[in-house]
């Protein structure tokens, strides 16, 4: 049960992380790994709730190669504004699906 709990802490400081990342975040290097941080928790916890690693690989991969042919990057910037665009991308996925779930929900009562 103590395992439970983790879990849920974790899920818990994930949606804080979030929140914050969508509030913009820190400008500073340590948002670079905060980022990937947050799309690692992410990638875990999907694979967890079921989700195939293939099928989220090649959703993260499909974000990344569409924001390096529309952007100019440079090698000491790439990192930090691909993994920003790539949660920012994946929070609006997200709430679309929940929403959507939502609704389904209204319609079955």
């Amino acid at each position: 049960m103590g395992d439970k709990n983790n879990k849920l802490k974790s899920i818990e400081e994930f949606n804080q992380s979030l929140r914050a990342a969508a509030q913009g975040g820190s400008k500073d290097i340590h948002s670079v790994n905060t980022e990937s941080s947050l799309i690692s928790q992410l990638k875990d916890i999907l694979i967890q709730m079921g989700l195939e690693v293939e099928l989220y690989d090649q959703v993260v991969d499909g974000i990344r190669k569409q924001l390096m042919t529309t952007e100019p990057f440079t090698e000491t910037i790439e990192a930090a504004v691909v993994d920003k665009a790539i949660i920012q991308e994946m929070g609006i996925k997200l709430k679309k699906a929940f929403q959507a779930m939502a609704v389904d929900q209204l319609r079955i009562k």
